[in-house]
């Protein structure tokens, strides 16, 4: 059995949880942090992958993650649920990912780099015919 506040999460987030989401993030923001997650991990037992996730809107807290992040912030749980709620600042979608260049060569005479767009993960599974062809959802 998993230690209280052991818990993390892996629920796509409601528009709650975005909101909430939204809310933290200007929390963060305000406190000079950025949406990598790593201001609120080197304050929190949470890595700055897992509050990078939340901070883009991605993920959902759990009830740990906001009891943390209310005492991170000096409130209670119920407090920062209630100032969530009447927060009236726009759900900020991240700006997209960065196309990261991945390689640079020599064509004809000009340098040219070749780049990738950053993306989600994809879930596939497999159908339950037995054909074993994936689905993608």
């Amino acid at each position: 059995m998993a230690q209280p506040g052991k818990r993390r999460s892996t629920l796509g987030p409601t528009p709650f949880a975005r909101h909430l989401g939204s809310y933290l993030w200007s929390l963060v923001k305000a406190e000079n942090g950025d949406r990598s997650g790593r201001w609120l991990a080197a304050r929190t037992d949470r890595s700055n992958g897992y509050w990078e996730k939340i901070l883009n809107l991605r993920q959902a807290m759990t009830t740990n993650d906001i009891a943390i992040v209310a005492e991170l912030f000096g409130v209670s749980p119920y407090q920062f649920v209630h100032e969530a709620r009447e927060w009236d600042g726009e759900e900020q979608e991240p700006s997209p990912a960065p196309v990261v260049p991945i390689a640079s060569k020599n064509v004809g005479g000009s340098t040219h780099t070749e780049g990738h767009q950053a993306r989600e993960p994809r879930v596939a599974f497999r159908d339950d015919s037995g054909s074993g062809e994936l689905i993608d959802e």
